[in-house]
């Protein structure tokens, strides 16, 4: 019955003792820490320590949620790396090194209330809340390209990136987040058919 209501252990009275009970407690707290780090690495990208496409759906969820309520504006920013580096140095893959450093140089960009996250191999997405003003949202892009077209110093030497910036804004563009993201998408396939580091309004 017990196992039945969800419990994944059960010891009978009769078999209760010190060092069964410790035993029991040992397994039960290196559950818990299995069970924390799997939630983690589902949540958040393991190389750059941003969330994860997951909880980036997540929270764009609950932002048209609120959106709605409050009647507020938000802008979704799909960002696609060009040019990233192939290979392998003593400290990992030339690639996550590059995304690591990027995303080191972007957060400080955005706001405490903004998201950013790992969305595809190199692609970064970024939801900025209560952002009415297009101006507001076009200085980040201008910002983050900037960030990203500086070279990289990795030890195949500098290493110069393009980048393409979709924007979707809520309501205007979408008013949900698979519409958002899919318009994000297109206009982020319209600011790379324009050229290098160029971002593009859905």
């Amino acid at each position: 019955a017990a196992l039945a209501a969800g419990a994944i252990d059960v010891i009978a009275v009769g078999d209760l003792s010190s060092v069964l009970l410790r035993r029991a407690l040992r397994y039960a707290l290196a559950r818990r820490d299995s069970e924390r780090k799997l939630t983690r690495l589902r949540l958040f990208d393991p190389v750059t320590n941003l969330a994860s496409q997951i909880l980036f759906w997540e929270i764009l969820s609950l932002a048209v949620r609120r959106a709605k309520r409050n009647r507020d504006f938000f802008a979704i920013l799909l960002v696609d790396i060009e040019n990233l580096p192939d290979g392998h140095s003593e400290d990992g893959p030339y690639l996550d090194l590059a995304l690591r450093e990027l995303s080191e140089r972007i957060t400080p960009i955005l706001r405490g209330s903004d998201t950013i996250a790992r969305f595809e191999q190199q692609q970064l997405a970024i939801l900025a809340e209560s952002m009415p003003r297009v101006e507001d949202i076009q200085i980040v892009a201008e910002k983050i390209i900037e960030e990203v077209s500086r070279p990289l110093a990795l030890a195949v030497g500098p290493v110069a990136l393009n980048v393409a910036i979709g924007i979707a804004l809520y309501p205007t563009s979408a008013t949900g987040a698979e519409g958002l993201l899919s318009r994000a998408t297109d206009a982020m396939l319209q600011a790379r058919e324009r050229g290098a580091n160029q971002f593009v309004f859905a």
